[in-house]
């Protein structure tokens, strides 16, 4: 069986770029989620903003 050992270094060494491509995907998509909850938590902000100025106030949502 000593075959099996040069076999398996090539294979993960085929399979490397791959693996490479998958971590930056799922890197890419954890950015993308986190850059669209910093956008909703703008836009709530925002709406926070225009309704103090609405009431003339403080406003205060429940958690």
């Amino acid at each position: 069986m000593p075959h099996i050992l040069p076999l398996t270094a090539l294979a993960l060494i085929l399979a490397t770029p791959a693996l490479a491509d998958c971590e930056w995907s799922i890197n890419h998509g954890i950015d993308s989620y986190n850059k669209g909850i910093n956008q909703k938590n703008e836009a709530g902000s925002r709406l926070n903003k225009a309704r103090q100025a609405d009431l003339g106030g403080d406003v205060f949502t429940a958690c």
